[in-house]
C-alpha cells in the first residue's frame, strides 16, 4: 500500500515534538487553573498553529495576572476602609482614645474578669471652663487642648486602665483591681497631671478638670455605674474645692433636687410664680431714699420660696436667661411707671440688673429706649446693673452694648466691686456711673485698720474718675457709719430697707429719711426695718 501524499517518512518524527509542545501548553493552563502566573508557553519560530496556541495561552495568562492584581489590590482597600470604619467606631478621631461604645465594653469586659469580689473604678472627668476655651480662642484652640488632655491622661495611669474621651470634654477611666485608696490616689495623679500650663499659640493656658469616681463588681449594671460616676462629677462641680468626689447614695438627691428645680423654672413665668421687690437705696449725706433696685423673687407651691443664688445660676445654665431678664425689665418699667413719672428729680432712679446674655444682642439698646418710651420713664431714672465679673469677662462684646445705652440717657452701675477681679483700670475703659462696693468689702473694714485705709484710698479714687458709690449690704449702723466715714455716697442693705412689694408705693417711699435706728420716715410703718 502505497503511502498517502504529504505523508512521507520524513514527517513522521515531527509528531512526538507537537506532542511535548502540546503538553508545555496544558501544563501552563493547569498552572493558570491554580493561579500560578509565572510559567509561559514556548513560542517556536515556526509561527504554525502550535505556536499560535501558546501564544494565546501566554496572552491569557498575562491578563490574568493582571486581573488577579487588581481584584488584590481592591480586597486589601476593602480591607483597609474595614478597618478604618472599625477604629472609628470604636475610637475618637481627635485623641486616638476609645470612645464611650469601647469604654463600656472595657468596663463590662474588666467586671467580667475581675474575681473574689475585687472592684473596678470608673473615673468620670470634666474639664473646668472649656466652653470659654472654644469660644475666646476658637475650636482649633479646643481641639489641642483635648489632644494634650488625652495624652495627659495616659502618662497618669497604668498600663492596663482605659482612658476614654466620651463626650466634647468629658474623659473617663476605667481600672481594675481597684481600692478607694489606690483610686484616691490615682484620681489626685491625674488631677496633678491634668493641672499643669500648656501653650496655645504662645498664649499660657492652665487646664483643670472635675473628677466624680463610682465604684462597680460583677453583676452591677452598666449604665448605672456611669450615672453614678457623673453624680460624683456633678458634686465635684458643685464643691468647687477642685478635691475628686466618691460617689455615695446621698449625693442623689440634690441632683435630683436641682433637676426637678430646672424643669419647674422653665414654666415659671407661664405659671406667674415670679414677681418683684425692691430695696431702697439712701443718699448717705442727706439719709433721703434715692432710688429702689429691682429684684426677682421666685415662689413656687412644690419648692415654696426660692432663693435667687439658686435660680438664677439654673437659668444662665438653661439658657432661660433672655426670657428671665426681658421679664424683670419690663415688669420693673411697668411699676416704676406711677412713681417716676415727668419731672421727677434726677436722682430719684430704678436699679435694674442685666444679664450677660442681653448685653450681647445687638438690638438690646434700641429695645431699651423703646421700652422705657412705652413705659413713659426718662432714660435718666433708669440705672442698669452689670456685675463686675460679667464686664470684665465678656469686655469686648458689652463694652459697645453699654455705650450705646449711655449715649441714650441711662446710667450704668458695676455691681459687686471688690470680689475679686477689681481694678480701677477697668474703670477708666468701661462706661460707668456708678460703682457699687461689694457687702463683703464693707462689713470687713474697722475703725483704724488696714481694710479701712485700703476702702478708704479705694472710693477716693473712684470719685476722683467722677464715679458715685454705693456701699452695699449695710446692715447696721455701725456699718453705715463706716460708709460715711470712708466716703461713699450711697447705701443699700437691711439697715436702709428690706426688699418690699411694689403694692406698698414707692411715691411714698421715694424721699422718705431713714434716721440713726434705721426709721424710715414719711413712709408707711410697714418699711421700718
Amino acid at each position: 500500500m502505497k503511502p498517502s501524499p504529504g505523508c512521507t517518512e520524513q514527517a513522521r518524527p515531527i509528531v512526538p515534538e507537537v506532542r511535548r509542545r502540546l503538553f508545555e501548553i496544558l501544563d501552563v493552563i493547569e498552572g493558570l487553573a491554580r493561579l500560578e502566573f509565572g510559567a509561559k508557553a514556548r513560542v517556536g519560530p515556526r509561527g504554525d498553529v502550535i505556536d499560535a496556541m501558546a501564544a494565546g495561552v501566554n496572552m491569557l495568562g498575562e491578563e490574568l495576572s493582571a486581573f488577579a492584581d487588581e481584584v488584590e489590590s481592591r480586597t486589601q482597600a476593602l480591607t483597609t476602609a474595614n478597618e478604618e470604619l472599625a477604629h472609628r467606631a470604636l475610637f475618637d478621631s481627635l485623641t486616638g482614645l476609645p470612645n464611650r461604645y469601647l469604654v463600656r465594653r472595657r468596663l463590662e469586659e474588666a467586671l467580667q474578669a475581675e474575681a473574689h469580689g475585687r472592684k473596678v473604678a470608673v473615673l468620670s472627668i470634666d474639664l473646668d471652663g472649656f466652653k470659654d476655651v472654644n469660644d475666646s480662642l476658637g475650636h482649633a484652640a479646643g481641639d489641642h487642648v483635648l489632644a494634650e488632655v488625652g495624652a495627659r491622661l495616659l502618662g497618669a495611669v497604668r498600663p492596663g486602665d482605659t482612658v476614654g474621651r466620651v463626650g466634647g470634654d468629658e474623659f473617663a477611666v476605667v481600672m481594675r483591681g481597684a481600692s478607694l485608696r489606690s483610686t484616691r490616689s490615682a484620681a489626685g495623679r491625674i488631677a496633678d497631671r491634668l493641672n499643669g500650663p500648656t501653650e496655645i499659640d504662645g498664649r499660657p493656658l492652665r487646664i483643670s478638670a472635675s473628677i466624680g469616681i463610682a465604684f462597680a463588681e460583677a453583676g452591677d449594671d452598666l449604665e448605672d455605674v456611669f450615672r453614678h460616676a457623673d453624680v460624683a462629677l456633678y458634686a465635684c462641680k458643685a464643691a468647687r474645692t477642685g478635691a475628686p468626689q466618691v460617689y455615695t447614695e446621698e449625693l442623689h438627691e440634690p441632683i435630683l433636687h436641682r433637676q426637678r428645680l430646672t424643669a419647674s423654672l422653665r414654666g415659671a413665668l407661664d405659671r406667674q410664680e415670679l414677681s418683684l421687690v425692691y430695696q431702697p437705696i439712701m443718699e448717705i449725706g442727706s439719709r433721703r431714699i434715692v432710688g429702689v433696685e429691682a429684684l426677682a423673687r421666685w415662689t413656687t407651691p412644690e419648692f415654696g420660696n426660692v432663693s435667687p443664688a439658686v435660680f438664677v445660676p439654673i437659668a444662665e445654665q438653661i439658657g432661660f436667661m433672655p426670657q428671665l431678664g426681658e421679664w424683670v425689665l419690663q415688669k420693673a418699667l411697668s411699676d416704676a411707671r406711677d412713681w417716676l413719672g415727668a419731672g421727677a428729680p434726677r436722682e430719684r432712679h430704678l436699679a435694674v440688673n442685666l444679664s450677660a446674655v442681653q448685653l450681647e444682642d445687638a438690638q438690646f439698646p434700641r429695645h431699651l429706649r423703646q421700652l422705657l418710651a412705652d413705659a413713659h420713664v426718662a432714660p435718666g431714672q433708669l440705672v442698669v446693673e452689670v456685675t463686675e465679673s460679667q464686664l470684665v469677662e465678656l469686655m469686648d462684646e458689652t463694652v459697645e452694648a453699654l455705650k450705646a445705652i449711655r449715649e441714650s440717657g441711662t446710667r450704668i452701675a458695676l455691681d459687686d466691686f471688690g470680689t475679686g477681679y477689681s481694678s480701677l483700670s477697668y474703670l477708666r475703659a468701661l462706661p460707668v456711673d456708678v460703682v457699687k462696693i461689694d457687702r463683703a468689702f464693707i462689713s470687713g473694714i474697722g475703725s483704724g485698720s488696714e481694710e479701712w485705709a485700703f476702702a478708704q484710698a479705694v472710693v477716693r479714687l473712684v470719685q476722683r474718675l467722677g464715679l458715685r458709690t454705693v456701699a452695699e449690704g449695710v446692715e447696721d449702723a455701725v456699718q453705715l457709719a463706716h460708709a460715711r466715714a470712708i466716703g461713699c455716697d450711697m447705701a443699700q442693705g437691711f439697715f436702709v430697707g428690706r426688699p418690699e412689694s411694689p403694692a406698698i408705693g414707692h411715691e411714698q417711699l421715694i424721699g422718705a429719711t431713714v434716721d440713726a435706728d434705721g426709721r424710715v420716715y414719711g413712709a408707711p410703718r410697714s418699711r421700718t426695718a
